[in-house]
């Protein structure tokens, strides 16, 4: 018989510990957070639903009338097909008394008309959902039924803080055609999976990263979103000049403009492999918050007087190439060549310019 490996040691949930680092699955770390750190998973969740859907929604809280993560496949205004996500924490797998009031919810805002029946209703929980409660989600019509007797102690006192509701003949004539096949769970894997495809991932659960790939060579033609930052190199090339370029083939045997223009759209290449590789990765806006420390630390040596723009971008670059970046989860990634090329999308921005306005 095959020797199973053991799964490592469950940590002690009531100590508060820093799990970077210990070698726990995801599933290991999920499984001892607070109501708290699950929200704040739920919530980075719910950016992998964006895939699905035209619209996702939270609606968690006082007021949320039975609904927590919602999934609008077309328009919210369009009444069309949406899917509930509704999370719980406990600390151990759902049983059906907890889910009764929720269910109660459902059945009561749907019939009032507050909304639609979803397509799914799917309970999110970091322990699921116990052998009972899975056995009777695969059994719809005593789901039903225990809906039903349980009305009374769990869903007419609860279900909003305002008034009772108790299930007379009407509510009750609904919820017998309720369909009840749409409830279900979503397995925590399946979530993790999902999760993983976020840029929260590296950082939720202190995993390696993957290789950053190489920047791609410019290509010989210039790009639409390259065309502010080479016009303003233009501009400059003309003020050390004295005279006017207007486009870049005029430039092409001036030796030194023709090799800083290369270098510059390279820079600005390695800057844009290093932004889609943060969207990839990290949180939204990581690339922006490293943009935002490079023109903290050049902004003052741009602003200097200088004889002519030229000498402006060559020393603004100069400087960004040995900045010291901190407080930043790209600065370890950042070459010389990214804060060189950040300096280029800056000025592609129109945050920085190097010839003198006219």
């Amino acid at each position: 018989m095959t020797q199973q490996t053991p799964e490592p040691p469950q940590p002690d949930p009531t100590k508060r510990q820093n799990l970077k680092g210990v070698g726990l699955s995801p599933r290991q770390i999920l499984s001892v957070y607070d109501a708290t750190q699950w929200e704040a998973f739920i919530n980075e969740w719910t950016e992998s639903l964006r895939s699905e859907y035209e619209q996702v929604q939270r609606f968690s809280g006082a007021g949320d009338k039975g609904r927590d993560v919602v999934g609008f496949v077309n328009n919210p205004a369009s009444n069309g097909p949406w899917d509930n996500y509704q999370c719980k924490h406990y600390s151990a797998p759902l049983t059906p008394s907890e889910i009764w009031l929720e269910l109660g919810k459902l059945c009561y805002f749907c019939y009032n008309g507050d909304y639609s029946p979803p397509r799914r209703y799917r309970l999110v929980a970091p322990h699921e959902v116990g052998p009972k409660l899975k056995d009777l989600l695969l059994k719809p019509n005593d789901l039903r039924s225990g809906l039903i007797q349980n009305w009374k102690n769990h869903c007419e006192k609860g279900i909003t803080a305002t008034a009772e509701i108790p299930l007379d003949a009407s509510l009750l004539a609904y919820v017998e055609r309720f369909d009840f096949t749409i409830i279900g769970y979503s397995p925590l894997l399946e979530i993790i999976e999902q999760h993983r495809k976020t840029p929260h991932w590296s950082q939720r659960f202190h995993t390696v990263l993957p290789p950053r790939p190489p920047a791609e060579e410019p290509p010989d033609s210039p790009t639409p979103n390259e065309t502010r930052y080479l016009q303003k190199l233009l501009e400059a090339y003309g003020e050390a000049e004295g005279k006017e370029f207007k486009n870049l083939d005029d430039i092409s045997t001036i030796e030194r403009f023709g090799k800083h223009l290369k270098r510059s759209r390279q820079w600005f290449f390695q800057a844009e492999a290093l932004n889609r590789f943060s969207r990839d990765n990290y949180q939204n806006g990581a690339f922006e918050q490293l943009k935002q420390q490079v023109f903290d630390g050049i902004i003052d040596i741009t602003e200097k007087v200088y004889p002519h723009g030229f000498e402006r971008v060559c020393a603004t670059t100069d400087h960004a190439g040995g900045l010291a970046l901190g407080n930043s989860s790209l600065a370890p990634l950042a070459a010389v060549a990214d804060k060189k090329g950040i300096c280029h999308h800056l000025a592609n921005d129109d945050r920085l310019d190097w010839a003198k306005k006219k």
